[in-house]
């Protein structure tokens, strides 16, 4: 079987202190799982900072214990006041009664997906065969993002190498770790994509505009062949403009190269905004590059 991972899978560590208030919470494994979950339907990447956003949210809501510690009802709940989704939600049993391995190989790689287990301890990675780092890890979340031959793909937040990658669990794995809770969220409905102009190709995967100036022509993946379509039915792209390299992460307040030529580059309103690509000429004066992308920002 081939790997399949959500586009917009990551993995971050449940561990973070909050620079709000100082506490480092010892229960956000949920909010971190919800946090993978999220970015996944919102095309952006997870961050420990938005993990932390949901737990002071929770927090003050009543949805969850003073350190973080949630039920898979509360983030179910959370992601719905968020404007998300539940596909599916299966609240706290012990042991989960419904066929969770087959939701988990009709879903994993195409939505997103929590477990709640009651034994975290059980969890090894099939891979490096490192278990989690609580060596006595009862009631424990994770997210499924995918699946491949050896196992289902997976961001443990607890995991001493989730920093650096995904762990893989096979289903005795999971099985033995004893499911209580599972949530999936829906993934966001694409709108029709538009007619392409002329000298423009898409194969599915990637779209390729007119070649750059040596000739090549390099292609939009992922999110940014989403987000050129739906900005050359904006008119905010034109026909003409074109990546002049692999794609390119940039900040409007760190431009770092100046051609004659348009190359796209990416921009977010503020720091806990979505990046959004924007094609720009960038040997246009700095100042007006930046007030159009300033504008740009307050259209989303």
């Amino acid at each position: 079987m081939p790997q399949l991972l959500l586009p917009d899978a990551g993995h971050i560590s449940e561990f973070a202190r909050d620079p709000q208030t100082g506490v480092l919470y010892t229960g956000t494994c949920t909010q971190t799982a919800l946090e993978v979950c999220l970015a996944c339907t919102e095309h952006r990447a997870p961050t420990p900072a938005h993990m932390l956003e949901l737990t002071r949210d929770m927090i003050a809501k009543g949805l969850c214990a003073p350190d973080g510690a949630a039920t898979l009802w509360a983030v179910a709940h959370e992601a719905r006041e968020l404007g998300h989704t539940v596909a599916l939600e299966w609240d706290y049993q012990e042991p989960l009664q419904g066929d969770w391995h087959k939701v988990l190989l009709d879903n994993a790689g195409l939505r997103p997906i929590l477990m709640q287990v009651a034994v975290g301890m059980a969890l090894v990675d099939a891979e490096t065969r490192v278990h989690d780092e609580a060596q006595n890890l009862h009631y424990h979340a994770v997210a499924i993002v995918g699946r491949q031959d050896d196992g289902y793909i997976v961001a443990d937040g607890d995991h001493p190498q989730v920093n650096d990658r995904f762990q893989v669990y096979t289903f005795p794995t999971l099985q033995a770790a004893q499911p209580c809770g599972l949530l999936i969220l829906a993934m966001p409905t694409l709108a029709p994509a538009p007619k392409l102009p002329d000298g423009w190709t898409d194969d599915g995967e990637r779209l390729f505009g007119p070649p750059a100036p040596d000739g090549l022509r390099y292609p939009f993946v992922g999110r940014m062949r989403l987000d050129a379509m739906a900005y050359l039915a904006r008119d905010i792209m034109t026909p003409d403009d074109m990546a002049l390299e692999v794609e390119h992460y940039v900040s409007p307040n760190r431009i770092e190269q100046t051609t004659n030529y348009h190359r796209l580059v990416l921009q977010r309103a503020s720091a806990a905004s979505p990046w959004q690509p924007f094609m720009a000429n960038l040997g246009a004066s700095v100042l007006a590059l930046e007030k159009r992308l300033v504008s740009v920002s307050g259209a989303h």
